[in-house]
């Protein structure tokens, strides 16, 4: 319940974008970052850190130069993303398309949790700022903020959230040769419906009634008061629940769910470094 009050309130911001490094200095060492910053917080300070809610970049530093950049992902219009503007008859139009922004500079008030990972070569992160962006970004078009977890069968289905864009990095990073210096576990968090048995998708031409009504009701939580969400929250999940996931190439798919309490929740869990 907290989890769902609290996506209510959430904003996006769309950092600008910078002009790539222009290092050529192979032997010269570029730090890596794993970094956190609680979510909205020029809004609303370190509210959401309290309940482990975060946005997640990786930043890097040129030891020689100390040039810094940041990369993330994220949704263009993250309240779109999550809660559509539904009406009755006519189909769904969703605004979930993301965004790889890279940021000359690392903000020190705005990332407050920066974990040093280990040390890549400018080069290797030139691809990450070049290559595997562009890549990344016509691979995942669309921002999914929602995973599935299948109890009965302990099945996942994925998110494609900021903090699983940055252990991407971390993975082509460490495939390039990263020298990893990382004692411990890095952390991240993901939101998470609890579903009955695997993912059962629906035709949207023969559930568009009920797929709009279940939508219309939960976007319109963005505009209730708190203790109004308090209220609709048991009506939402005493209902029929549906699950919308757009793909590369346009398409947005529907499925049926079948919730198990507590519903969703927002876990906040150890992630070991890539391998």
């Amino acid at each position: 319940m907290i989890t769902l009050i609290l996506l209510v309130l959430l904003v996006s911001a769309v950092p600008a974008f910078a002009s790539l490094p222009d290092s050529k200095n192979e032997d010269s060492n570029i730090e890596v970052y794993y970094m956190l910053s609680p979510l909205l917080y020029s809004r609303f300070g370190t509210l959401f850190g309290k309940f482990n809610m975060f946005h997640a970049g990786i930043g890097f530093v040129d030891r020689a130069s100390s040039a810094k950049y940041v990369i993330d992902f994220g949704a263009v219009d993250f309240v779109s993303a999550i809660f559509p503007n539904v009406s009755v008859s006519t189909p769904i139009v969703w605004h979930d398309e993301s965004i790889v922004n890279i940021t000359k500079g690392i903000d020190e008030t705005y990332w407050l949790n920066r974990t040093f990972v280990g040390l890549t070569t400018p080069g290797q992160m030139q691809q990450v700022l070049t290559t595997f962006k562009t890549g990344y970004q016509k691979q995942y078009p669309r921002y999914e903020l929602f995973s599935v977890w299948d109890p009965l069968n302990d099945t996942v289905s994925a998110s494609q959230t900021c903090q699983d864009f940055a252990f991407d990095v971390l993975t082509f990073l460490m495939g390039l040769g990263m020298q990893p210096q990382l004692s411990g576990s890095l952390y991240r968090d993901n939101v998470v419906f609890h579903n009955r048995g695997p993912l059962r998708q629906v035709d949207y031409r023969l559930y568009q009634t009920e797929i709009n009504s279940f939508y219309r009701v939960f976007g319109a939580l963005r505009n209730l008061t708190l203790a109004q969400i308090m209220e609709e929250i048991q009506d939402l999940t005493a209902g029929e629940e549906y699950l919308h996931k757009g793909t590369a190439d346009g398409r947005d798919l529907y499925y049926k769910l079948d919730l198990v309490a507590p519903f969703v929740s927002a876990y906040w869990m150890p992630a070991a470094l890539p391998k």
